[in-house]
């Protein structure tokens, strides 16, 4: 296996004895794709052609690795607004204390990826 490799369903199916879209299939080759991730550090991502899965090089690594940290953001953004909307006069001790954390941390997250992003100029 090799980076920019591009294996067929039917291949794989025929390997694992199991038929491409089936519930069985998928999770067979999600934990076999997590774990040659774990020991060769090849990403293996369905092609998107519904047909085939592909090695990934650098260049799609990175463009994963983007994709994933914009859906972090948006699970980050909609976890601050559940957290706003608490009434803590309900909550225990305890409870008061995970939900501040949870503040700080979210908040901090949230001012991470703002840092990240360029900052627009304002037009002259």
């Amino acid at each position: 296996m090799k980076q920019g490799d591009v294996i067929a369903y039917e291949d794989v199916g025929q390997i694992i004895r199991e038929q491409p879209k089936t519930d069985r299939f998928y999770a067979v080759t999600l934990s076999w794709r997590k774990q040659i991730e774990k020991e060769a550090g090849f990403f293996v991502e369905p092609a998107g052609d519904g047909a085939t899965f592909k090695v990934l090089d650098e260049k799609e690594k990175l463009q994963l690795s983007n994709k994933k940290d914009r859906i972090a953001c948006r699970y980050n953004r909609r976890s601050l607004i559940v957290l706003k909307h608490i009434d803590t006069a309900g909550l225990s001790g305890d409870e008061k204390r995970i939900h501040q954390f949870m503040l700080e941390k979210t908040g901090k997250m949230m001012a991470i990826n703002q840092m990240k992003q360029p900052q627009a100029l304002p037009e002259m």
